[in-house]
C-alpha cells in the first residue's frame, strides 16, 4: 500500500510496512463503520507518524495516520445584536 499526501503541491509517499493505526476527528461528518482511509479523505487534513525509509524514493514507512477535519470558524456576533 501507498499513501500520498499533497503538501504544499509536492506528493508525500508513504509505504506500509507492516500494520499501523488510524483514526479519525471526531468532527468528521460520517461515523466509524463508514470510515476508510481509501475513501472521503481529499480535502482533509492528515497527520502521518511514519519511520525512516529505507531508501529515499519515498517519504517513510507509516506507523500511525490520523484524519482531521478543521473547524468552521465561529460566527461573528453582529453588534446591533448586543
Amino acid at each position: 500500500m501507498a499513501f500520498v499526501l499533497n503538501h504544499d503541491g509536492q506528493p508525500l509517499t508513504f509505504h506500509r510496512k507492516g500494520g499501523f493505526a488510524s483514526g479519525y476527528s471526531d468532527t468528521l461528518w460520517y461515523g466509524g463503520d463508514h470510515f476508510t482511509l481509501c475513501h472521503h479523505l481529499e480535502g482533509l487534513r492528515a497527520v502521518v507518524r511514519y519511520r525512516k525509509p529505507s531508501d529515499a524514493t519515498y517519504a517513510g514507512d507509516v506507523a500511525e495516520i490520523e484524519i482531521r477535519d478543521d473547524l468552521p470558524e465561529p460566527l461573528k456576533q453582529s453588534s446591533a445584536l448586543r
